[in-house]
């Protein structure tokens, strides 16, 4: 699925899309874990150690580029600007539970949403598409990257035989794109401040945005 993907020019000038082939495997990393990590809600609230995030998520992230449904966008020269994680959500069930060891707080809070899904959706599992992980560059902020890697996406994923598109969102930027510019429809919800793990509140005081969203 996916690999017959190619290479997209965007409608606005600065950028091109492409599937993350093995060239682009590290410099693509290297974005999704500097800009990701720094600017995500819950690894910041957790107070995230740069080098045990980037050993803990690379076996994960190349298996989900392995799949062949993630995406780059590239400059005219090369650089890498932005990036879409993707992978079969029945991956996301399947993988080993020691996957992101560190962080079994955010394994816990995502797990919930997705069994929430799993519940109300049993026969969608094999046939979604997670969207798991999106970074853009700062310098290439305001350039509608993010809109266009969901947008080019959503219709890969068709081709590739998928029905259901789906993101856990805990940006207020992402939840406006995708819900209010997009059409997604919520389809579970946690409230930081009401999340427990073993006994802790670790992102009550996330307040902008005060939830994390399942969306489709």
């Amino acid at each position: 699925e996916g690999r017959g993907a190619r290479s997209t020019a965007s409608p606005m000038s600065g950028f091109t899309i492409t599937p993350i082939t093995a060239n682009l495997l590290d410099p693509v990393f290297d974005l999704a874990t500097r800009v990701f990590a720094a600017s995500s809600n819950l690894h910041r609230a957790l107070n995230e150690d740069m080098t045990r995030y980037s050993r803990a998520l690379r076996p994960c992230f190349e298996a989900m580029v392995a799949q062949h449904h993630s995406l780059a966008a590239l400059s005219p020269d090369g650089q890498v600007l932005g990036c879409l994680i993707a992978t079969h959500l029945e991956e996301a069930f399947t993988a080993p539970q020691d996957t992101l060891a560190p962080y079994p707080q955010i394994s816990a809070l995502t797990g919930q949403l997705l069994q929430t899904y799993r519940t109300d959706r049993p026969s969608g599992v094999n046939h979604t598409l997670l969207v798991d992980m999106a970074a853009t560059h700062p310098d290439a902020r305001h350039l509608g990257l993010y809109s266009a890697l969901r947008a080019h996406i959503e219709t890969q994923a068709r081709t590739a035989g998928f029905t259901f598109n789906l993101g856990a969102h805990s940006s207020a930027i992402t939840q406006h794109v995708v819900l209010s510019r997009m059409g997604h429809r919520k389809i579970a919800e946690i409230r930081f401040a009401e999340f427990e793990w073993n006994g802790t509140w670790p992102f009550q005081f996330i307040t902008s945005p005060p939830s994390v969203v399942l969306a489709e």
